[in-house]
């Protein structure tokens, strides 16, 4: 779907006028229309739900349309194979196995579960914490439940619990609907839930038990460290690969998806292998510090940015202004805030 634009009745139109294929309906009125013939309004069509159909035998899917000027001026256009001829409607069946194909929404709400579980936990986590400002702890006397292993359970849930899993759900909707293309292999994502809920169980038990580290943040016991490193080596691979296989432009969210997965793997590192194996004293406090920063410049800031290109055009249903100024501020904060 490329030389064209959408009119107000919902068809693409190529260069000569044609109507090539229906199915792209419109979300508001012809005012959406902009000087150039452009549709400028985002419509949240998901592959094989409204605005897919079947031209000549192929699927065809349109998803979240942003179209804007001219160039990546504004514009986002995922299209699955077209091929022009008479359109026909998909049943409801044939859209789900389309949808499911696409995105295994089971697993989005899993790690939404999850966020929720780990951030209710974190909370009950910190208001226990909390007693102790007032004087009132009302477990005395309990190793278990002293004020000091429980502030780090606090933390580590927030981060690793309700971050970490929030984010790996997100990018599960966004990321195959971004590229039109599935993760690597669901069998794996899968794998990535249960390993990484079994990660943050388990550390949360070595707080627990006084087998945390000495850094904010990187309270993780060693033996866990490995298994965590793993993990977010793995879902890089998984995202990182869908991805790759476009072809094209690349929207300005998977700019800071790719860069999330590259920054956290090496700050998870950084984090909880050189102060414990390489370097000690002040050295160690220095990259302790730098940890604690990039934690939330290269891990959260990323991700939330590349999320928020993402969904916030949706919800307006207006495209972000320019992406050429988006790009400039992403490269812009590199540059800014960790180089």
């Amino acid at each position: 779907m490329v030389g064209g634009f959408i009119d107000s009745s919902g068809f693409w139109l190529d260069d000569g006028g044609d109507q090539s294929v229906r199915g792209v309906q419109a979300v508001s009125s012809a005012d959406g229309l902009n000087d150039g013939g452009q549709w400028s309004v985002v419509s949240e069509v998901f592959l094989g739900g409204r605005g897919s159909c079947r031209a000549a035998g192929w699927w065809v899917g349109v998803t979240e349309l942003v179209l804007g000027g001219s160039g990546w001026g504004g514009v986002l256009v995922k299209a699955a194979e077209t091929r022009r001829g008479t359109t026909t409607a998909m049943s409801g069946t044939e859209q789900s196995a389309v949808r499911e194909r696409l995105v295994d929404e089971k697993i989005v709400r899993m790690y939404f579960y999850a966020a929720l579980l780990f951030l209710t936990t974190s909370m009950l986590a910190g208001l226990l914490m909390s007693f102790q400002l007032i004087r009132h702890n009302p477990l005395r006397g309990l190793e278990l439940f002293s004020p000091g292993r429980w502030r780090m359970l606090h933390t580590n849930a927030v981060a690793y619990g309700f971050l970490a899993n929030g984010f790996l759900g997100c990018l599960h909707w966004a990321v195959p609907r971004l590229t039109l293309q599935p993760v690597l292999n669901s069998r794996l994502s899968w794998l990535i839930f249960g390993a990484w809920q079994l990660v943050v169980l388990s550390t949360a038990v070595g707080i627990l038990l006084g087998q945390a580290q000495g850094l904010e943040w990187g309270e993780t016991p060693v033996w866990i460290d490995p298994a965590a490193q793993l993990g977010l080596l793995l879902v890089a691979i998984n995202f990182m690969t869908p991805i790759a296989r476009m072809k094209g432009p690349v929207y300005v969210s998977l700019w800071y998806f790719m860069a999330a997965f590259v920054w956290t793997f090496l700050t998870y590192a950084m984090g909880n292998f050189v102060p414990e194996y390489l370097v000690t004293g002040s050295s160690a406090g220095a990259v302790g510090g730098l940890f604690i920063h990039d934690l939330v410049g290269l891990f959260v800031t990323p991700l939330g940015w590349g999320l928020m290109y993402y969904f916030v055009p949706i919800l307006t249903r207006k495209p972000i202004w320019s992406h050429g100024l988006s790009l400039v501020g992403f490269w812009g904060q590199i540059g800014r805030a960790h180089v």
